[in-house]
């Protein structure tokens, strides 16, 4: 067998070995691309959920917050109706006093 009938015998298989090379080379970097896409969307589905727990804590203060002011509102109502009885009670003693 000569050199050239043995690359008329050989060359179509160096052909379809460098056909399955490449797409091994393109099947790989699909999957890689895959992969990053996965993790990126684990990632944002992470962010995600994080900004709901986030959400869910700044609803929560704002309710706290709320009743913060309602109780507020309610010691200073206490403070007046002891200054009014403070003051109530101090004229009932200057009365006394007077008579």
């Amino acid at each position: 067998m000569t050199m050239s009938q043995v690359l008329q015998l050989y060359a179509p298989f160096a052909g379809l070995m460098v056909v399955v090379f490449w797409l091994g080379v393109l099947s790989n970097r699909v999957a890689t691309l895959e992969r990053e896409e996965r993790d990126r969307k684990g990632r944002e589905a992470a962010a995600s959920e994080e900004r709901d727990r986030v959400t869910r804590i700044e609803t929560l203060m704002e309710g706290v917050g709320a009743k913060v002011d309602r109780v507020e509102r309610q010691i200073e109502g206490v403070h007046r109706q002891l200054a009014n009885i403070a003051t109530r009670s101090g004229n009932v003693s200057r009365e006394m006093l007077d008579t």
